[in-house]
């Protein structure tokens, strides 16, 4: 396996990215203003996140959005 395989899901490009930040779920929660529990959630692809939140993520961790919606690029912008 390589480092830069497209996760199939966007739930598991969240979760990828989460432990490349090396951040638990209630820590990430916390950042973006919503539950760990809801955040289990996105990860297991039950929910998905808001615009709102997918762009606080990308402010906050200098995330590709493009990354986290289609699974191309990189986990993180230049």
């Amino acid at each position: 396996k390589t480092t830069k395989t497209s996760k199939n899901s966007q739930g598991e490009r969240i979760r990828e990215i989460r432990t490349a930040l090396k951040m638990t779920q209630d820590g990430m929660g916390k950042a973006l203003g919503i539950s760990k529990q809801f955040l289990s959630r996105v990860e297991n692809s039950i929910v998905r996140l808001s615009s709102e939140k997918l762009i606080a993520l990308s402010k906050k961790y200098n995330v590709d959005i493009n990354y986290v919606l289609t699974g191309n690029g990189n986990l993180f912008l230049d």
